[in-house]
């Protein structure tokens, strides 16, 4: 199968075409593992033909929802360490449509000393999104804090949404662009994704979260 790529894509040096197939380079691997908008410039470059590169994108819309709850309503017995940290992954989608998809990250974190436990905490905790702040936790050493990071996914037949060549930049690494407008679908997602936030976090709060 012939595999073609552009040589240096800059200014200062001829953008190059080359051709090798598998049966002269029987190790030859083609790996683009450059995020989404690159690889498609690169394809769209390297295979002109192919006229519908880029007609589709979708990439995930984010809330970042933090609540937080005293400590002695879930640890009435204060057994609670200086430092516990929770993480739980909540699936969902919206309309009973799978392809409606969101998830929530859900971080709880009850942190007595924050700045002593910092080094600790970050090799544990999930991801930045997810997590709470030096000033949460400074400002909540008796509280447990509740951080949602939630994430739904762009429709991905959204004819407003697409990454297409860009013909008035004649530079091949950049000459493309993005455009991301949401529709319908979007918003039913992203309100479906908050309201089930919310739900989940007052059935863990309980009726005591208004001490918070």
């Amino acid at each position: 199968m012939p595999c073609y790529y552009p040589g240096m894509l800059d200014e200062h040096y001829p953008v190059q075409r080359k051709m090798m197939t598998s049966s002269s380079q029987p190790y030859l691997r083609l790996i683009l593992a450059m995020g989404t908008l690159p690889p498609a410039t690169l394809i769209r470059h390297s295979f002109p033909e192919m006229k519908n590169t880029g007609e589709r994108f979708t990439a995930h819309f984010i809330s970042s929802i933090v609540a937080r709850i005293p400590k002695e309503l879930l640890d009435p017995e204060g057994k609670f360490g200086d430092l516990e940290l929770g993480v739980c992954y909540i699936a969902g989608v919206a309309g009973n449509n799978y392809k409606q998809q969101f998830h929530i990250q859900l971080s709880a974190l009850s942190d007595k000393y924050p700045v002593k436990d910092a080094g600790i905490a970050l090799r544990y905790m999930p991801d930045v999104v997810s997590t709470a702040n030096l000033a949460q936790l400074e400002s909540s050493p008796d509280h447990v804090v509740f951080v949602c990071a939630v994430l739904g996914e762009l429709y991905y037949r959204n004819a407003e949404t697409w990454f297409r060549k860009n013909h008035q930049d004649h530079n091949p690494t950049s000459n493309s662009l993005l455009q991301v407008l949401e529709n319908e679908t979007d918003l039913k997602t992203w309100d479906t994704m908050d309201d089930a936030t919310f739900d989940m976090l007052e059935k863990v709060l309980g009726k005591d979260a208004g001490k918070t």
